[in-house]
């Protein structure tokens, strides 16, 4: 099918999406949720242990966990890249903000 990229930020959840757009908004709920916020779920979403990390250890962890978490929710893609934004506001609020790539499987 091809490679989909998604930018891990806050959003509304839509209900009724299908194909690319259902899988984008997937990605972004695991990418934004904290592990064990989801009640019958707990397993679900990224862990908050690198919150205050230096944000090269952050991001090292969040990359791991969230290639892991993406792929065990999503069966059906393969993470290929994860690129953080860059930038100097960012950095000095502490925020991290991943872009995923990933490859869509057939079907």
């Amino acid at each position: 099918m091809g490679d989909l990229i998604v930018a891990a930020v806050n959003g509304r959840v839509e209900l009724g999406l299908t194909g690319q757009a259902r899988i984008a908004q997937r990605i972004r709920l695991i990418w934004t949720t904290p592990k064990r916020s989801v009640p019958l779920d707990r397993g679900f979403g990224l862990d908050t242990r690198y919150i205050d990390r230096p944000s090269r250890k952050a991001r090292a962890g969040l990359t791991v966990d969230g290639i892991e978490a993406t792929e065990y929710y999503e069966p059906g893609i393969k993470v290929k890249s994860v690129a953080w934004a860059e930038s100097t506001d960012e950095a000095l609020d502490g925020t991290l903000k991943p872009r995923i790539t990933v490859a869509l499987g057939e079907g």
